[in-house]
């Protein structure tokens, strides 16, 4: 059980149903892992401001509850019920 793990998160683009702006550190999303769904921070490592719709990289996610997971999970990223990126935790 943990609130905070690394992970590679994949924001996708407008036409795959994703964002049309850029997220920046602080980021509130909705993650779904298949048993739960919580509100979750998103920050990036030292020298990342930003991520772009349509790029990949490490991220460190901080949820609001204690939640279940190991290596190799894989979680949804949603604003409201539109899913706008994958990621797996690290």
């Amino acid at each position: 059980m943990t609130t905070r793990f690394e992970a590679e998160l994949l924001l996708f683009t407008t036409a795959e149903g994703g964002r049309h702006t850029p997220i920046f550190a602080g980021y509130r999303p909705t993650v779904a892992f298949q048993t739960v769904t919580t509100t979750a921070t998103v920050a990036f490592p030292e020298g990342t401001e930003m991520m772009m719709p349509g790029q990949s990289g490490p991220v460190v996610v901080t949820l609001v509850q204690d939640v279940a997971v190991q290596a190799g999970d894989r979680f949804a990223v949603a604003e409201g019920e539109r899913v706008v990126g994958a990621g797996t935790v690290a």
